[in-house]
């Protein structure tokens, strides 16, 4: 005749506590302080990334830059190959654009027109020590 109730459901939860709410309870702050690190360390590498790509495209375009006006240097000396100073701003050119060798055989070819030519020679000096 008497029916027995179902146990209330603070009895049932003491009783079986849930797996997830153990976790969660227990290594919140452990899983809240790993998540903002490893969100950090994401934004850092996001940072870099984009900063080396803007040096890269700006590296980029002062090459071609740097192309553009060895190109426009070269047609001025073929029509006129007595201009030392366009050997020499050349020289520099090739210079900046890594190519020593090029560089130093356009400085002699200036030398070649004035041999007393002092930039020239302070730069044959420079490229000769590296």
């Amino acid at each position: 005749m008497f029916r027995q109730l179902p146990n209330p459901p603070e009895a049932r939860q003491s009783k079986f506590p849930s797996i997830s709410r153990t976790i969660n309870e227990k290594h919140f702050s452990l899983i809240a302080a790993s998540s903002f690190a490893f969100l950090c360390a994401i934004l850092v590498v996001v940072f870099l990334l984009m900063t080396n790509l803007a040096n890269l495209i700006s590296i980029n375009a002062v090459q071609a830059n740097l192309n553009q006006e060895k190109e426009s240097w070269q047609r001025i000396l073929l029509k006129y190959p007595d201009y030392r100073d366009g050997f020499l701003t050349l020289a520099n050119i090739e210079y900046q654009l890594k190519d020593k060798q090029e560089a130093l055989d356009l400085v002699l070819k200036a030398l070649k027109i004035d041999p007393n030519y002092a930039p020239a020679l302070r730069f044959e000096e420079f490229l000769s020590k590296n």
